[in-house]
């Protein structure tokens, strides 16, 4: 059996390592990024990227001897690519604690801003239809014992001189609240919207009415939209298609109809609501939701309501 207390001076004097420090913190959250050290392309492109200014952390070890680096960047960190090559290839943009700088104690390079956190690039290997970098060349790349969190993707073409923001992926992980400890099933609320849309009529062609925009931990995700279409004596019966999307992508069940719902005549009012799922990647994400009517009509939505929620696995 053994116990930790890291914030403990009755007798005048603590000692707490580096397992110890904000450990409980540490196992509240999950994700890396806090803010901040995004991969851009130098403002002149070329075979240069720069790491944004921000803060985060590198988990190191399996639960329950886990524990976390809690770091910042203050200033743009530029780091070098490979050369291209006669392939093209997948990099890697990694920041690492590099375990072979030794800890200051010196005033000059106060909170181990000696070199101690690093970001380099992990060069995949050059192919017709190339790969991203295996754990196995990250560690050859920064170390085996360094512990490190992948912030950047890179799409490096065959020859290629330059790389453009079109060529990076962003590949942070945000940092979160571990659902507060939810069971398994529990849904999280990542953003809800609600609009009175009355007196806006729906279009022959998809339009939208409702966004959310949420930032979700890579699991499955459900946008639930509960709307009220009305018919303003339109004089024919009219069908409503609908559907929900996530940055821009269509999500599965598309092109809902609800076929020849609203009936002809003043003032009629009819509710409805669907449910769908996707699995984003970790990060932030747009989800929308769009309509329209079969064909030119005086059918309006009066109000939408979309929520987007996470399942907690």
């Amino acid at each position: 059996m053994a116990t930790i207390l890291s914030n403990y001076t009755a007798n005048g004097s603590s000692t707490t390592d580096e397992f110890g420090t904000f450990l409980t913190f540490h196992r509240l959250l999950q994700g890396d990024v806090a803010e901040g050290l995004q991969v851009v392309a130098n403002g002149t492109p070329n075979m240069t990227v720069n790491v944004s200014t921000g803060t985060g952390r590198i988990t190191t070890g399996t639960y329950p001897t886990d524990y976390g680096y809690w770091f910042g960047n203050t200033s743009s960190y530029p780091v070098a690519i490979s050369t291209a090559a006669a392939s093209a290839r997948i990099d890697y943009i990694v920041g690492y604690v590099d375990k072979s700088v030794a800890g200051s104690t010196s005033g000059a390079n106060v909170n181990n801003s000696n070199n101690v956190i690093k970001f380099a690039a992990v060069a995949g290997t050059p192919s017709g239809s190339p790969v991203v970098p295996t754990v196995s060349q990250i560690q050859t790349a920064i170390g085996a014992a360094n512990p490190y969190i992948i912030v950047g993707q890179l799409a490096v073409g065959a020859n290629v001189t330059q790389i453009t923001n079109a060529n990076i992926t962003d590949k942070r992980t945000f940092i979160r609240v571990k659902q507060q400890q939810n069971l398994p099933g529990t849904q999280l609320r990542l953003g809800i919207a609600k609009k009175n849309t009355t007196g806006i009529l729906l279009t022959v062609s998809y339009a939208t009415y409702a966004t959310v925009t949420a930032t979700s931990g890579g699991g499955e995700c459900e946008a639930d939209v509960r709307f009220i279409f009305s018919n303003g004596n339109s004089g024919s019966v009219r069908d409503v298609f609908f559907k929900v999307q996530c940055d821009g992508v269509d999500v599965s069940p598309t092109d809902i109809r609800l076929e020849s719902l609203l009936n002809s005549g003043g003032g009629s009012q009819t509710s409805a609501s669907f449910i769908v799922s996707s699995t984003p990647t970790a990060g932030s994400h747009t989800w929308t939701f769009l309509a329209y009517a079969s064909a030119a009509s005086s059918v309006s939505i009066e109000q939408a309501v979309l929520k987007v929620t996470e399942i907690v696995s």
